[in-house]
Order: structure tokens, then C-alpha cells, then sequence
């Protein structure tokens, strides 16, 4: 999904719709969650501190890309979903959104 420009609609729409899990670091927090994962386990099984873990989920920094495979391996993800959003992402966040309606947006979601 590309944040370059508004879709159809007004710009405080897009802003409104656009949520962390539009970003590298939400997908990866997200996911982590979905998988029952604590930031300093999956931290551990990539093999990195947990500070540079909380800093990708955060946004701050990104991981190399030579280890965006191992990390969608460990949330049980597809490389393409953690990277863009698109394709197999985690199973509770499917289900969650499979059930809430096109047009209402979770405050906490949003938070994240």
C-alpha cells in the first residue's frame, strides 16, 4: 500500500484509515502478538537484543533486509505480507479483521 498520496477521497480520510499496521515495525509488533511471542523472545530466536527488536516495532530503525525472511519464518508470516501488507499474514488478525465491519477502526489498533 502506498502512503505517497491519499486514495479517492478527501486527505482526512486517509489519515484517519492509516494505522500502524501500514508500517514495517506495526506488521512485525502485530504479528509478534498474533504468534504469542514476547519482544524479547522472538528477539531470541532471531538472535539480536531485544532493544533492536522494540526499535524495528517501533518504527525507529529497520531490520537488514538479509533478515526480513528469518523474521517472517519466527511470526509465521509471508515475507511479502511483513514487507507490504499484502498476502499471508497472521491467522488472528484475519480473523479479527473478517469479522469487523469495512468502516469501523479499533482506537487501540490505531495506538499501536
Amino acid at each position: 500500500m502506498s502512503t505517497s498520496r491519499p486514495p479517492d477521497g478527501d486527505a482526512s480520510d486517509f489519515v484517519r484509515n492509516f494505522s500502524a499496521e501500514d508500517t514495517l515495525g506495526g506488521r512485525m509488533s502485530l504479528a509478534r502478538d498474533a504468534a504469542g511471542l514476547s519482544a524479547t523472545q522472538a528477539a531470541s530466536q532471531l538472535g539480536v537484543m531485544t532493544e533492536s527488536w522494540n526499535v524495528w516495532e517501533r518504527d525507529r530503525d529497520a531490520p537488514h533486509a538479509s533478515r526480513l525472511a528469518d523474521i517472517a519464518e519466527i511470526l509465521g508470516i509471508s515475507l511479502s505480507w511483513l514487507v507490504s501488507g499484502e498476502g499471508e499474514g497472521p491467522h488472528a488478525f484475519e480473523s479479527e479483521q473478517a469479522s469487523r465491519p469495512k468502516d469501523v477502526h479499533s482506537p487501540a489498533a490505531a495506538q499501536r
